[in-house]
């Protein structure tokens, strides 16, 4: 064989190994209603009160496997959350590191049920000086084996009753 037709076949070979390896890594971008929000029963927050902070997925319409994002809330008024402070909900089991913020949920099985995923239990300190607070979780992410989406920032406002 000439020296053209190896490279031409060698030229081939890596063009097609370079799609390949772009077809594995291939991710499905979601749509942008999928939604993971916080809602509490309790408006207000009381000094040595705990207050329960509900997770929840809405408008799922792919499989998935894991969410996370960053837990953000005032540690000034919050005692530190731990893995103690999170209830698991309708087979998700959530882990949070406390050093990065992190807050991980996943399932050892796909879904694409709508839901409640977690509480977090947020205990106020006894000596709190504010009217209003914020929790959010930041930089959400869904995934699935071949889905993937960065969702909005999800918030609840709570107020203090002194």
């Amino acid at each position: 064989m000439s020296k053209k037709k190896k490279i031409a076949i060698s030229v081939i070979a890596i063009i097609l190994i370079i799609c390949a390896i772009g077809a594995i890594f291939y991710i499905k971008q979601g749509n942008s209603k999928v939604k993971v929000g916080l809602q509490s029963e309790e408006k207000y927050v009381k000094a040595g009160e705990t207050v329960s902070v509900e997770v929840e997925i809405e408008n799922l319409e792919e499989d998935i496997y894991t969410i996370q994002g960053f837990l953000e809330y005032d540690e000034n008024l919050f005692e530190k959350i731990t893995n103690d402070n999170i209830e698991n909900k309708n087979d998700w089991v959530s882990v949070y590191d406390e050093p990065s913020k992190m807050l991980i949920s996943g399932r050892n099985k796909k879904t694409s049920n709508n839901g409640l995923i977690m509480v977090l239990n947020l205990k106020a300190k006894s000596d709190i000086n504010i009217e209003e607070t914020e929790i959010k979780i930041n930089d959400l992410e869904v995934s699935g084996v071949d889905y993937y989406q960065d969702l909005d920032d999800s918030n609840i406002h709570l107020k203090i009753k002194k």
